[in-house]
This record gives C-alpha cells, sequence and structure tokens, in this order.
C-alpha cells in the first residue's frame, strides 16, 4: 500500500528527502489548476509536522511560483526558493524549499542530478503532476499539447531509481505523472487517451511509471485520504489538516491565480465540482478513516 510505503520512510527515517511534485497548466489561460494545490501542500505538512524533511518540486512559472508561495503560507509554512547549490536544508518545521524546473526544457536531468546529488531522495511523491505520453508531450484532458508549459519531470524518475527511491502518484485523468502503470487502460477507456487532437496523435496517456500509483476522483481527494491514513496509523490524526483549512488554501491559490481545471474559472471548486459538494467528499473521506 502507498500509506505503508510513506509509514516505512517516516518511522524509520530513511536517509534522504521526501520531494513533491505537483502542478498543471490547463486552458484556457494556461495557469495552475486548483487540483493539486491543496493535496501537496497538505501533504508536506503532515510530513513536516512528523518531523520528515520534505522539499517541493515545481514548474518555473510566474503563476505556479505565486500560488505554492501563497498556498504554503497560509498551511502555515514558509516557502524557500532554492537558486543555488549546495543548499544545506533549515531545522524550521514550517520552511519547505522549493525547487523550480524550467518548462520546455528536455535538458531537465542536469538540474535534477544536482538538486538529488545535494538533497538525495528517500521518496518522490507527484500530486496532479502533467505527465507526458509516450512521445514527450504533454496533454490537457481535451487532447490539446500544454507541453510549453510544463517542464521534463519525468527525468526526476529515472534518477530517483539510482537513489533506490520510493514513486508514488495520485492522478485522476491518466495524463498525470506515473500513469503508465495503467497506460494501456487509459488508452482504451479514457476519452483522447489513445488518439489526441494535437499533432503527434499519441494520445494523452502518460508512459511514466511509479512504484504506488492512486488513481481518485480528484487528486487533492486522493492525496487527503493518503494523509489520513498516514496520519491515523501513526495515532496522529491530530496533525490532519481540517475542511475549513482546504477552503482557505484553495481560496488563496484562486485569488493568486488558480482556475478550475474543468471550467477554466477562477473559481472556489475543484475539477467542476461545487464548493459544497467538494466539502462533503472530503467529509466522506474523513467519516471512512475515522
Amino acid at each position: 500500500m502507498a500509506s505503508e510505503a510513506l509509514i516505512d520512510v517516516v518511522t524509520h527515517r530513511k536517509s534522504g528527502i521526501v520531494f513533491v511534485s505537483f502542478g498543471f497548466a490547463t486552458p484556457p489561460r494556461y495557469v495552475q489548476e486548483t487540483d493539486g494545490v491543496t493535496g501537496a501542500v497538505f501533504l508536506t505538512r503532515a510530513l513536516r509536522k512528523l518531523g520528515v524533511t520534505v522539499a517541493l518540486v515545481i514548474d518555473d512559472r510566474e503563476d505556479l511560483i505565486r500560488i505554492t508561495r501563497d498556498a504554503l503560507g497560509v498551511a502555515g509554512l514558509k516557502p524557500i526558493f532554492v537558486e543555488k547549490y549546495p543548499y544545506t536544508v533549515g531545522l524550521s518545521n514550517a520552511s519547505v524549499p522549493v525547487i523550480t524546473l524550467e518548462v520546455a526544457n528536455p535538458l531537465t536531468r542536469g538540474n535534477l542530478m544536482e538538486v538529488f546529488s545535494n538533497l538525495p531522495p528517500s521518496s518522490m511523491i507527484f500530486v496532479e503532476k502533467a505527465g507526458h505520453n509516450y512521445l514527450g508531450v504533454y496533454h490537457s484532458m481535451n487532447g490539446a499539447d500544454i507541453s510549453p508549459y510544463h517542464s521534463h519531470v519525468e527525468e526526476a524518475l529515472n534518477i530517483a531509481r539510482i537513489y533506490d527511491a520510493v514513486t508514488l502518484s495520485i492522478g485522476d485523468g491518466g495524463n498525470e505523472v506515473g500513469m503508465g502503470v495503467i497506460e494501456d487502460t487509459i488508452r482504451r477507456v479514457v476519452p483522447y487517451g489513445d488518439v489526441c487532437r494535437c499533432p503527434c496523435k499519441g494520445g494523452i496517456a502518460a508512459s511514466s511509471e511509479v512504484n504506488y500509483l492512486i488513481t481518485s476522483v480528484i487528486s487533492n481527494v486522493g492525496a487527503y485520504a493518503i494523509e489520513l491514513l498516514l496520519l491515523k496509523s501513526l495515532n496522529k490524526l491530530n496533525y490532519a489538516h481540517t475542511i475549513h483549512d482546504e477552503v482557505l488554501c484553495l481560496k488563496a491559490a484562486v485569488s493568486s491565480g488558480a482556475i478550475d481545471g474543468v471550467t477554466g474559472t477562477p473559481s472556489i471548486t475543484v475539477d467542476g465540482l461545487p464548493k459544497q459538494i467538494y466539502e462533503r467528499v472530503l467529509h466522506k473521506i474523513l467519516s471512512a478513516v475515522i
């Protein structure tokens, strides 16, 4: 189980850092969607409260940097944008190093090698992180090419294997990092999964694979479930964020430029779900775990 893998990382204090990556620029504005933000932020906060060193990896886009900074702030975390190496991770539970990767740059591997040689990973977690197909093209759910707005973060998976790091991904549409585990199914059942609308015609199905893949109706919901399962297993449910925290973080993200990934509007909604229904879904998850 994915939560058990994280428990092992936490309880055995495996040498290294847990990297959390999120980011999905969606049409029509090609800015960060609301899904993925709270899931990554509060999973990061839970791990920090457990004493785990965590670093965020995001695309170097102005909108995402702003949204990340403000969402972390609402969660009581202090982002530290790393600009040069070697970098020494601080001991403050509130500080979170943030590594930015250049978008549309196939040479991302060199940057990541520098990052990981300085900050060796024990685990990598992807939350609603755009993933490329077998041709290296990134797509929206409607089959459009969104490659210019994303980094080649999949290189992190190849490097993580060198460090024997646990890799985990949470996604909902089939076009996220790690979905290669079920690529055949995505190509068969997801619209545009096999043939996309862009010139590549390679489909939106992501090709990268991870050790543990969590599919969820909404990625934020999947991340919340993993957070709760992890904390309950360690008798630390008091570290979990509340539904109120979730809404405040969503509001901060939208105020900073995030949009709903389905409607394309700057609203306190996630993948088209109105706020009230989204809250009910989270309550159901909480009730099931407690």
